[in-house]
């Protein structure tokens, strides 16, 4: 199970660069801070300022 986990967290890291190598900034966030930990996110649509 653990080689199944870590496979699709891969797939969803690539996922993630790829969407915010083609959006950047205007669809994904970032949560948090360096220090303390962050998380880089897309932001569907309709969630969007």
């Amino acid at each position: 199970m653990k080689e199944y986990e870590d496979r699709v967290d891969a797939l969803f890291c690539a996922y993630i660069a790829l969407y915010a190598f083609r959006w950047g900034m205007a669809r994904c966030r970032v949560f948090g801070n360096f220090t303390e930990g962050y998380i880089f996110t897309r932001v569907p649509n309709n969630l969007q300022e």
